[in-house]
């Protein structure tokens, strides 16, 4: 079986496929007159493409190769030209407009934008800008990490426009291969399937100021591209912290070749959900996307961030602005969300408030953006202007900390004069703990370490709340003075456990005086199985000569009864909802129908009860059935 699409060149299009029966054997002259006559169009004109892999071209011209060795299979597809507008024997395959068009058409995916609504409230709000800011400045060369505020569009609210430009350094690999980008007019996309519930493109709404409902848009703009090299290829950088020279070179020298992008807009009744159906060419950098798409959000690019929405409803921020999207399939889901898009070097961090012997014990604060060579006492006067903006809560200074929050855990304290991006390594979704002291820090210097404690009473069944202690020197025999200068138990009758799990690390009080080990017989902290190294672990101690309560059922069942609610009230419920049912209405004919069904059944089961009754010859012989 072969699907064959065929191609109109002068309207830019390629219909759905059609397929149609054909033979390994059959030459390739017998399977142009088979489509000929098969879908009426003329023979003598006819150009046949076989799609050999993915984004691999091959046309046909070897008219007595049989289909086997022309290279097809039992599934292959193949697209049919037949108009007759190019002369192909004077061009090569790879420079004709029939190629370009099938070039273009194969790497055009479909994506759905979710616009963010109340536009003008954050403008208002932000004081932002929907306008390009003409003043000139220091252009960036490296846009692999951030976006150029100088690099926008004039103007953000124009009518789309084509523009066909292309720059006279260009080579001529470069002209040819942004050839197949100047033409108005897209790819049909009637066969990719819509998703379920969506409405046809035709049918979608624009409700865009100075922009028609029709209106369609080719940008061949010239971009600098941050991932173009010499060859004409695109350098795609997988490493955020690296920009080299050359690399920047390139991109001041080089432009990026102008991608196909249609998009057409669908709102609700009340224009609070917008969203943009998309077809574009998945060639294009996140930095041509975004100022493609500042028409449709009302403001310029810096001023909002795109998000990936994935298969289990994660959103990622995608940053980096050199990166194709080559990785998208059709139908992949953006969301646009209002806010300041990151520079270079800058990296957005998510701020928790760590709360010790509270019942919350971390609470998400806010969203602060920080960069390289920004100091702790820097980044700390930005997080606290955040969260009293945002969370109208009051800090000071010298009252905080932060600390590095791997999963659950407050572990590493950092200090005032440490520098981001040479003392503390910054990372896309990034997260830290912000803690609010009672007193100036203790912790004075990068070689302290800061341990939890927290006392085991084995004679009630109790444990103390967490006490902070700093040591300066990292050994158990400090340790277990500090223990003994805050418990006031003689340091010879100090025993003591490193707690296991995540923060606060709680254990059960039916197993702390059994279940953890508290003999340990070693003289350094980082030793197992103590292995101590870092800021924040948590360690129960007890007085060895406190007798253990001998405990009653009841008494037992009332610590569990205690702790099972005190877990049940702290965790959270994770709700997984059923699969949805088809839906079953019933008329009235339908139940008549019914009725007169079962009826009938019945009367049958009936007359072959009667049949089978009668007939005891026909048991004997199953095999008659």
């Amino acid at each position: 079986m072969v699907k064959v699409m065929v191609v109109d060149l002068e309207k830019e299009t390629v219909t759905p496929a059609t397929t149609l029966r054909a033979y390994l054997t059959d030459t390739v002259d017998h399977f142009f007159k088979h489509i000929s006559h098969s879908l009426d169009i003329p023979y003598e004109k006819l150009r046949c493409v076989r799609e050999h892999y993915y984004n691999d071209l091959q046309l046909l011209t070897k008219q007595t190769a049989t289909l086997k060795d022309a290279g097809f299979t039992k599934c292959s597809k193949v697209f049919i030209e037949y108009s007759g507008l190019e002369d192909e024997s004077l061009l090569i395959f790879q420079d004709t407009r029939l190629h370009n068009l099938l070039d273009r058409y194969e790497n055009t995916i479909r994506l759905r934008i979710s616009l963010p609504p109340y536009i003008q409230e954050y403008i208002k709000k932000s004081n932002v800008s929907t306008r390009h800011n003409t003043q000139e400045a220091e252009m960036s060369h490296d846009i692999d990490e951030g976006i150029d505020e100088t690099d926008q569009l004039s103007s953000v609210t124009s009518p789309l426009t084509t523009t066909a430009n292309v720059d006279s350094s260009l080579s001529a690999y470069h002209k040819d291969a942004c050839s197949s980008h100047t033409h108005p007019v897209g790819i049909s996309h009637q066969e990719r399937p819509s998703p379920e519930g969506q409405e046809s493109p035709q049918n979608i709404s624009q409700v865009i100021a100075g922009v028609s409902a029709s209106s369609v848009q080719i940008s061949l703009r010239e971009d600098t591209s941050p991932g173009m090299s010499h060859d004409g290829t695109e350098n795609w950088n997988l490493d955020d912290n690296v920009g080299t020279e050359w690399d920047s070179q390139v991109s001041s020298q080089h432009e990026e070749c102008p991608r196909y992008f249609r998009a057409e807009l669908q709102t609700n009744t009340d224009k609070t959900e917008r969203t943009l159906i998309v077809d574009v060419d998945k060639r294009i950098t996140l930095s041509s996307l975004k100022k493609e798409l500042q028409q449709y959000v009302g403001t310029t690019a810096d001023n909002f961030k795109v998000f990936r929405i994935y298969s289990n409803c994660q959103e990622v921020e995608v940053s980096r602005l050199s990166e194709t999207l080559s990785t998208y399939n059709d139908d992949s889901k953006l969301i646009v969300k209002l806010g300041r898009a990151l520079r270079k070097g800058e990296y957005r961090v998510k701020v928790y408030l760590l709360q010790i012997n509270k019942e919350e014990v971390t609470k998400f604060l806010v969203e602060a953006i920080l960069a390289n060579g920004m100091t702790v006492l820097d980044s700390k006067k930005v997080i606290l202007k955040e969260i009293k903006r945002e969370c109208n809560m009051d800090a000071q200074l010298d009252r905080c900390r932060l600390r590095r929050k791997p999963w659950k855990n407050p572990t590493k304290i950092y200090q005032n004069n440490q520098v981001f991006g040479q003392d503390i390594t910054l990372m896309a979704n990034w997260e830290v703990f912000l803690e609010i002291l009672d007193g100036p820090d203790p912790l004075t210097d990068s070689s302290m370490l800061s341990v939890y404690i927290r006392r085991w009473r084995p004679s009630t069944y109790t444990v103390d709340p967490l006490q902070e202690i700093i040591l300066t020197i990292q050994t158990v025999d400090e340790l277990r003075q500090k223990i003994s200068s805050h418990s006031c138990i003689p340091a010879e009758n100090v025993e003591f456990a490193k707690a296991k799990g995540t923060f606060p690390y709680e254990i059960s009080l039916l197993e702390v005086h059994t279940e953890m080990d508290w003999n340990v017989s070693v003289t350094a902290l980082n030793m197992h199985p103590l292995s101590i190294s870092e800021d924040g672990a948590v360690v129960y101690f007890r007085d060895k000569t406190e007798q253990l309560m001998v405990l009653s059922d009841a008494k037992k069942k009332e610590i569990q009864q205690k702790e099972n609610a005190r877990l049940s009230h702290s965790s959270h419920c994770h709700y997984t909802p059923r699969k949805e049912r088809a839906l079953k209405i019933y008329t009235d004919d339908t139940v008549s129908q019914s009725a007169s069904s079962i009826s009938t059944s019945n009367h049958l089961s009936s007359t072959q009860n009667i049949i089978t009754s009668s007939s005891p010859s026909l048991n004997s012989h199953p095999e008659l059935d």
